[in-house]
């Protein structure tokens, strides 16, 4: 197969076999590796169509922004997900991500960051955060973050749920990440564990892995895999959730 035919095929699988993942977004998956000054954009799209005894329509999108000023970085993510299922919604999520970072030293930088999402599959109507942390460079392309950040959440509960329907706790929140080069493409993995201050049983931990291939000097094919895990989730909702996505990137 010729090699312009067998990157077209890639991009129409990128478009129809993608499956949106979960709504908490891993953010350090959509930093930028590029520490060069100036503006950086990327969007994301993701499409899955599902056909048989059930009928299921996905659409995703995403959107980056960074911009790197001297020893600081900002950047803005947002991500929109719908899908249906015999023409019924069962998923409507949406995030607004904020973060900005203040390098201190070669390999230590403090950071700032807010969020605001909500995820009808989860059954959680809005959710909002704001918290602060360290981030160091522990080798080359290997970075260990470690902060703490105080959340709001509103849940659409189930009758007779034990779940409290408005929560606020404050979280601790730490990460371990990586991104590597492999030829002209790149693989990123990050582990992020989060248990509520106070209360070490409640907690949540997210791991995601990404191997993303060029296609053109702009189009780039995304494979990813997530797993969420949440020791206390609303009632309804499984502790675990495992996610498959492919998509396409589109850097601006």
């Amino acid at each position: 197969m010729s090699q312009p035919r067998l990157r077209a095929m890639l991009i129409v699988l990128g478009c129809l076999a993608g499956l949106p993942g979960t709504a908490q977004v891993n953010i350090e998956a959509l930093r930028s590796p590029q520490d060069s000054a100036g503006w950086h954009h990327q969007l994301g799209l993701q499409a899955g169509l599902r056909q048989g005894s059930v009928e299921r329509r996905e659409l995703g999108l995403s959107a980056r922004t960074q911009q790197t000023s001297g020893r600081r970085r900002w950047l803005s993510i947002v991500d929109l997900e719908a899908g249906w299922q015999d023409d019924d919604r069962y998923s409507n999520q949406g995030l607004l991500h904020l973060r900005v970072s203040q390098q201190l030293t070669g390999d230590l930088a403090v950071e700032g960051f807010a969020q605001f999402d909500h995820a009808r599959q989860r059954r959680l109507l809005a959710r909002a955060l704001a918290g602060a942390g360290l981030r160091w460079k522990w080798v080359p392309r290997l970075f260990v973050g470690l902060g703490v950040m105080a959340e709001t959440e509103r849940n659409d509960l189930p009758p007779a749920a034990t779940h409290a329907e408005h929560t606020r706790h404050l979280r601790g929140t730490g990460y371990l990440a990586s991104h590597q080069q492999i030829g002209r493409g790149s693989l990123a993995f990050t582990a992020y564990v989060q248990p509520r201050i106070g209360t070490l049983g409640d907690r949540r931990i997210l791991a995601e892995g990404t191997l993303a291939a060029p296609l053109s000097n702009f189009v780039g094919l995304k494979l990813n895999l997530r797993l969420r895990h949440d020791s206390r989730p609303v009632d309804g909702i499984d502790e675990l959730d495992l996610r498959f996505a492919t998509g396409l990137n589109i850097d601006l």
